[in-house]
């Protein structure tokens, strides 16, 4: 029985942390969503890019995201682009 009680309260130790596991920030999510909607387009090599959310507001469900584009490499000073971006929370994933 000694050796139960240790074994039973790491369990329950370990079960509480994993229940209580962070959930991904809105910032991360609309990252994520700004990014699923790039790779979808096609349009830029993301690979070759860094990407700075500067800024975002959310209002509910709405989000406003101001975003700077620069190349990783090779590219003079002030090279990068800003593009705003507006996404909905959908089920719970930020869509642009």
């Amino acid at each position: 029985m000694r050796k139960f009680v240790p074994v039973l309260g790491i369990s329950a130790a370990l079960l509480f942390g994993a229940a209580c596991k962070q959930q991904p920030s809105d910032n991360d999510a609309i990252r994520a969503g700004i990014l699923q909607h790039l790779n979808g387009v096609g349009t830029l090599n993301m690979s070759a890019m860094e990407m700075d959310i500067r800024s975002v507001s959310i209002n509910g469900n709405q989000a406003h995201a101001e975003v700077e584009f620069r190349p990783k490499t090779g590219a003079p000073a002030g090279a990068g682009m800003q593009v705003a971006y507006n996404l909905e929370k959908r089920d719970g994933v930020w869509i642009v």
